[in-house]
């Protein structure tokens, strides 16, 4: 198998991992009341995984993160502060997109999630960064 070959299928597991993981931690944000409003939002900014709004004037930026184990670092520990800053990027260009400054105020969340299919834990961590 050539490098390229190995590369490309093991991004095409990793997107899928990540996109199933997203999908749980925007499931697991409406049971707790959220409304999801944007999944994968990308600009040249940045992304955000998850867009979800919270009551009448709260949009929520998620960052979600998962780790199968915490070997080397959990899965909070691993938004460092480039990735946070990429995700204020993103989240300001859709506020101004949208012109949702004046309406809304913006909060930034991380989704740690940790374990297999089977038996995970979810953290959610409101204010996880600014």
């Amino acid at each position: 198998m050539g490098v390229l070959h190995w590369w490309r299928s093991v991004r095409r597991r990793t997107i899928k991992t990540g996109d199933f993981w997203e999908h749980q931690a925007a499931e697991f944000l409406t049971q707790k009341g959220l409304k999801l409003l944007f999944k994968n939002y990308r600009c040249t900014a940045g992304e955000v995984d998850l867009v979800m709004q919270s009551g009448k004037d709260m949009i929520v930026f998620v960052e979600v993160r998962y780790r199968k184990h915490d070997q080397w670092a959990n899965a909070l520990e691993s938004v460092g502060k480039q990735k946070q800053q990429k995700v204020i990027r993103a989240a300001n260009h859709l506020m101004t997109k949208k012109k949702w400054h004046n309406r809304y105020h913006a909060r930034f969340d991380v989704v740690a999630i940790q374990g297999d299919h089977e038996s995970h834990t979810i953290d959610w961590i409101e204010h996880a960064f600014y």
